[in-house]
């Protein structure tokens, strides 16, 4: 068994003894019945459904990511994804070259990023409208059957329903609405509208009142980290407003002096606390 693991959640999974050794009997046992009790192989009409699925998923991604003009001004105004590239928090650049879209950002600051403003829309965007799309066409108890008896398919939307229960449109509209200039505002209420209508129809595909209600555990843990999370997510859009105006002022020609300057460090140093807070508040950094 191998086992390869994000070096920021080592501590989470192996920093105790006691929590290690359960890590490794999860990997274990899960090797074990997998090898063992392997699932059943899915029909060819759960991999048709699924393959549809993945299209109509992608197509709806790639229509707002890569084909909006619009997308990837919003994305660096609603996200401290410029700014990462200035704290030291990574291994890597956080592009693989300059200049550039999406496409040039390593993957973890992409997910980190949209992290941050607990809005996750690399998560969900596109599954929505591609659940919704074969709800409509009637195949809505053959998504409730392989839901049920599919692994792979349960396993997919029992991570999406996670990270959905992490989004907070109350959180993440205070980033459009304080960072996102107006021309740009549009967009931003549109992505709103589309989270909301995901939210709604994984509702309706698994037929629960609320998110993760059948595991209270997770649901009451990621709830009890609320109320550390939001002041952090105030703090971080305060600090980038700052930070981004200093950034403007020296861009345009002023001259910092020694105590602007002094300022300007605490802005960055109380960003990148905030960054690293929210990370492991969410531990769902990409």
């Amino acid at each position: 068994m191998r086992v390869t693991i994000q070096g920021e959640t080592i501590e989470q999974h192996f920093g105790l003894r006691g929590v290690a050794v359960l890590s490794l009997e999860r990997y274990s046992s899960a090797t074990l019945l997998t090898s063992l009790h392997p699932p059943v192989s899915p029909s060819p009409l759960y991999r048709s459904l699924m393959e549809q699925l993945s299209r109509d998923s992608c197509a709806a991604y790639r229509s707002v990511v890569f084909n909006e003009p619009q997308f990837v001004p919003l994305f660096h105004a609603a996200t401290p994804v410029t700014e990462l590239g200035m704290l030291n928090i990574g291994s890597r650049p956080a592009r693989r070259n300059k200049g550039g879209g999406v496409e040039t950002l390593r993957a973890i600051p992409w997910i980190f990023g949209w992290t941050q403003t607990r809005f996750m829309l690399p998560v969900w965007l596109g599954v929505g409208q591609a659940i919704q799309k074969q709800l409509s066409e009637g195949n809505g108890a053959v998504l409730t059957e392989m839901l049920q008896k599919w692994p792979f398919f349960q396993s997919t939307m029992n991570l999406v329903e996670m990270v959905l229960l992490k989004t907070d449109l109350r959180i993440s509209h205070k980033y459009f609405d304080e960072l996102v200039p107006s021309n740009l505002q549009p967009l931003a209420k549109r992505l709103e509208n589309e989270l909301e209508s995901t939210l709604r129809v994984f509702l309706n595909l698994t037929g629960k009142n609320q998110l993760l209600d059948s595991d209270p555990v997770i649901r009451r843990a990621v709830e009890a980290r609320h109320p550390f999370l939001d002041p952090l997510n105030i703090v971080q859009v305060r600090q980038l407003k700052v930070v981004r105006a200093w950034e403007q002022a020296e861009a345009s020609g002023v001259i910092l002096t020694g105590a602007d300057q002094a300022s300007l460090r605490l802005a960055q140093d109380t960003l990148a606390v905030s960054v690293q807070g929210i990370a492991a508040g969410l531990q769902n950094t990409g």
